[in-house]
């Protein structure tokens, strides 16, 4: 009877040791994750900003060019683009001489001539002759494109 029990009792430490070997395994597992966790933040660490200082952006740009652009924009904003502010003078000596052009100011060195279909380069606009022709038509383009800027120049 008493080896019986012995068995038993060796049966259950067996099982016990079992246990406790499988239960180291599974934390060497966690080791090695926390492992490569532990590589993972370091990694991430260092993109870290320290101090979370502000960057001056001043001195990365040309502020003088920066402010030059800026006038540049506002002189162009002043001149309001609504059609009732558009004043064209009329020639009472050769009216049949003067033509009107309506550009798109994307790029103030060379605008785009409107054609009457399409913007195209300078020189291939269509031409008004009447500054009540040009308000029309700048009417209807200020509808179509509202967001752009658009000039009449006397050609």
């Amino acid at each position: 009877m008493i080896d019986s029990e012995i068995e038993e009792l060796l049966n259950e430490l067996e099982l016990e040791q079992e246990q406790q070997t499988n239960i180291l395994e599974e934390f060497s597992e966690f080791e090695e994750e926390i492992r490569q966790l532990e590589s993972a933040l370091t990694q991430i660490d260092k993109f870290y900003l320290k101090g979370n200082q502000e960057t001056d952006f001043s001195n990365l740009r040309d502020l003088k060019k920066t402010e030059e652009l800026e006038k540049e924009l506002e002189s162009m904003n002043a001149f309001s683009l609504t059609p009732q502010n558009i004043k064209v003078k009329e020639k009472t000596k050769d009216i049949s001489a003067t033509n009107y052009v309506i550009c798109l100011m994307t790029d103030p060195k060379l605008p785009q001539e409107w054609s009457g279909t399409e913007w195209c380069v300078r020189g291939k606009g269509m031409r008004y002759k009447t500054p009540e022709q040009v308000k029309q038509t700048f009417k209807m383009l200020k509808k179509q494109f509202p967001n752009q800027v658009m000039k009449v120049f006397k050609r």
